[in-house]
């Protein structure tokens, strides 16, 4: 029989998931990438969850037309469930997603990290 410990990691696939204001913030692209590269910087061999990238992607390969910010947000929720840790950017109080992103992470106990 599997450990719950077992079970549980073998869930989690990424280590931090990066949180922020993307919507209406002309730095968001600049500000993701530098969180990765720090991240990436300070923990090797560290899987990373950037929703800026993947939605850019997301965003390429979405069929009905222009993606909502809810369609994003059912996007990249996933991510952070399956994360240990969240990184939350300078500025994230500004951002209704990153606002839920953070509930979510109080609510089930995911590891936060602020930018300083």
């Amino acid at each position: 029989m599997k450990d719950v410990k077992d079970v549980v990691n073998n869930f989690i696939e990424y280590s931090f998931y990066i949180s922020g204001a993307i919507t209406g913030n002309p730095d968001a692209e600049k500000q993701f990438k530098e969180a990765e590269k720090k991240l990436n910087s300070i923990a090797h061999n560290v899987s990373i969850f950037n929703p800026y990238e993947e939605a850019k992607k997301f965003t390429k390969a979405f069929y009905f037309g222009i993606p909502t910010w809810s369609d994003y947000m059912r996007f990249v929720l996933p991510a952070l469930l399956k994360s240990n840790r969240a990184y939350f950017l300078k500025g994230w109080r500004n951002s209704q997603g990153a606002l839920l992103e953070h509930a979510l992470c109080e609510q089930l106990d995911i590891k936060i990290v602020e930018e300083e």
